[in-house]
């Protein structure tokens, strides 16, 4: 039974991410709100006050009233916590600094986090760490241990300022034997189909997962409305940002497109050095992936549609950025990447479209409506280079970019025989390599000059006064096809400024000419 404790209720309030406080979600609480502790040195059987707190979380958790607020104090707490339908929700977990939920003591079974949030709505968790959430070692273990997950009807969550590391499947099947381990550090299952909408992920950092087949943090399935504002996710033997949609075991009683992540705004993260060859914990190298070629995104989109990229930065991953569908005949499709640095991944910059050459297989799917505008990249080396297209690339645009490539200017791109691909339009970009020799093999009005960058070598792409990119780029029409109340809430009229407002570091975007790449000067 839970205690009576006043109404109040916790509001969302988005700061329109087209402005300078895009990456800001306030916080506020209206009514007479209650606050009550918890403390590893608690009672239980106490009143839940700062000077007599609770001992457990989940015990806590139970006794709130919405619109409370529970401070987690500092200290290590050894449970699984879960938020679980309206009893539940209205409520704020807020750790002290040194708040920790450790799951060192608990083998997971099936798919389980150490917090869950199923079918609760307005809850923020906030300045949490979650650490030490792993399987037995094994052939094949199908259980997937997760550090956060939100599924079910949830909606209108609030997950910042959290750091989750050490969520690890430790099986050592390989894909060849058809085994589906995995584990993520923060996972979003739309598995409903009542859609999941208003999610936000603000200063959360996800390090040091040992994620099999699946994904740092992944967002998927029927989920319409989110932010990824401001993370960073390193150092993870798979792919970092994941954007999905089509999985039937995600949520099989909706149709396709309803089973699609869609209407999100991912802005300001770094995705930094997660690769299938980077050795984490007793493993040389991710074993599901048997060795072969490094094949992790930094940020990845894998069926969804109708999302902004803008100001990101992808290093050191196997690949920077991937916009493709693993399923046979459909889509990642709409898709906006701008203002977003891209610097030494393994393998390639930005690769787009279908990895199978046959469209009928896993891999056959396509990318449509592909937007590229203002992006800097930087020596990204490997089989793709700068950029590559696959297979099945449709409806795609490259304007204002600056590549700079780590060999030869024609190698920069490259682009698979017999790709299916049509209407690809190179507009206005900017070309530099070692060789420039043959500039005749580039496409669309090619500026061949070097940027300037002020510190390549070491991340800062930012161009100096003296930059050719200064006052060469070319506007390109805003989008005002992009229907519903997530783009209406975020940009006056519904319409998407194509190159966004600012640059890659918040300042005014259009100075009276725009400048190519992410840096406006």
């Amino acid at each position: 039974m839970k205690k009576n404790i006043l109404l109040s209720s916790i509001v969302f309030t988005l700061l329109g991410c087209g402005g300078s406080n895009s990456n800001e979600v306030k916080e506020e609480k209206s009514g007479n709100s209650s606050t009550f502790y918890v403390s590893p040195l608690g009672d239980n059987d106490a009143d839940g006050s700062s000077f007599t707190p609770w001992k457990n979380i989940q015990y806590s958790i139970d006794q709130l009233e919405e619109g409370s607020t529970l401070v987690v104090q500092k200290g290590i707490y050894t449970e699984r916590i879960l938020f679980s339908g309206e009893d539940d929700s209205n409520i704020m977990l807020k750790g002290e600094d040194g708040a920790i939920i450790d799951g060192s003591s608990f083998n997971p079974v099936g798919q389980q986090a150490l917090l869950g949030i199923h079918n609760a709505h307005h809850i923020i968790i906030k300045n949490l760490e979650l650490r030490n959430f792993k399987t037995p070692t094994g052939v094949e273990l199908l259980s997937t241990p997760i550090g956060i997950f939100i599924d079910g009807t949830s909606h209108d969550i609030n997950i910042t300022q959290n750091r989750i590391h050490h969520i690890e499947n430790l099986s050592t099947c390989g894909k060849s034997s058809d085994c589906g381990t995995g584990a993520n550090g923060i996972a979003v299952y739309g598995n409903t189909p009542t859609t999941m909408s208003n999610l936000n992920f603000i200063d959360n950092e996800i390090y040091n997962c040992i994620l099999s087949s699946s994904e740092a943090f992944t967002i998927n399935g029927n989920i319409d409305g989110f932010r990824v504002l401001n993370n960073h996710v390193h150092d993870n033997n798979n792919i970092g940002i994941d954007i999905i949609g089509y999985e039937s075991d995600v949520c099989s009683t909706c149709d396709d497109e309803e089973n699609r992540a869609r209407n999100g705004i991912v802005k300001n993260n770094r995705s930094i050095n997660n690769s299938t060859n980077l050795a984490l914990g007793r493993f040389d190298n991710n074993p599901w992936y048997e060795g072969k070629d490094g094949s992790a995104g930094g940020f990845y989109v894998d069926g969804g549609h109708h999302i902004i990229f803008e100001g990101n930065r992808a290093s050191q991953n196997d690949l920077g950025f991937e916009f493709a569908s693993e399923h046979a005949g459909k889509s990642s499709s709409d898709i906006l990447m701008i203002n977003n640095y891209i610097y030494n991944n393994r393998e390639v910059g930005l690769t787009i479209g279908g990895y199978s050459e046959n469209s009928t297989k896993q891999g056959g799917g396509d990318a449509n409506n592909i937007m590229v505008y203002n992006n800097s990249f930087y020596k990204n080396a490997g089989w793709g280079s700068e950029i590559a297209f696959s297979y099945r690339v449709k409806n795609t645009t490259l304007t204002n970019n600056i590549f700079y490539g780590e060999g030869a200017v024609e190698d920069n791109f490259s682009e698979e025989k017999n790709s299916q691909s049509s209407s690809i339009t190179w507009g206005k970009n900017l070309w530099w390599g070692k060789d420039v020799t043959n500039v005749n093999m580039l496409n669309g009005e090619a500026m061949v000059s070097d940027p300037l960058y002020m510190d390549a070598p070491n991340g800062n792409l930012n161009i100096s006064t003296a930059s050719p990119a200064v006052n060469e780029g070319v506007e390109e029409t805003a989008i005002s096809l992009w229907k519903g109340d997530f783009w209406k809430n975020e940009f006056t009229e519904g319409i998407v400024p194509a190159h966004g407002s600012n640059d890659i570091h918040g300042d005014k975007r259009f100075n009276g000419q725009l400048d190519m790449g992410a840096d406006e000067v």
